[in-house]
């Protein structure tokens, strides 16, 4: 920092887990809002193929397992038409919420949310699945489809 002292350098410390920077370098100036660059995880090519080759073993276990997940489901029809829509791509098992904040145009949207938590307020929910797209990995859509076996009818 002392080879800066004679230049123009403006320093700006980050806080830790934060996805912006607000400052301003005088206290009569408004200030600027400096944003991260996020890279989700789920839009890489690895990452949409291992989510795809999930959602068919998915579909194959539901197949597999049919005659008892059948009577989990309230409605056995949307189940049957999710086991298709994820067959065909259409849909996926596990993802973001339809009314996601997060607009990942290469993400089928989900049956059930990576947020399966109830009455969780809307920041909260953003938050969730900006580290779920952010730190996307299969065992934790094995985790929630497990917890979520009376749900495939959403």
């Amino acid at each position: 920092m002392s080879k800066t002292k004679n230049q123009k350098v403006d320093f700006k410390i980050i806080p830790h887990e934060t996805d912006y920077i607000i400052g301003s370098n005088s206290t009569n100036s408004q200030g600027n809002i400096y944003t991260i660059d996020i890279v989700f995880s789920i839009l890489q090519e690895e990452q949409i193929r291992n989510k795809r080759l999930v959602d068919i073993v998915f579909v194959f276990f539901c197949l597999c397992f049919f005659p008892i997940l059948i009577f989990l489901q309230k409605n056995k029809i949307n189940f049957v038409k999710n086991i298709l829509n994820v067959f065909v791509g259409n849909r996926t098992w596990i993802g973001l919420s339809r009314n996601s904040k997060l607009n990942l145009k290469r993400v089928s949207p989900a049956i059930i949310s990576c947020v399966s938590i109830p009455n969780i307020d809307v920041e909260s929910s953003y938050k969730l699945e900006i580290d779920y797209a952010k730190n996307y990995n299969i065992y934790r859509d094995i985790e929630i489809f497990f917890k979520n076996l009376s749900n495939l009818d959403d």
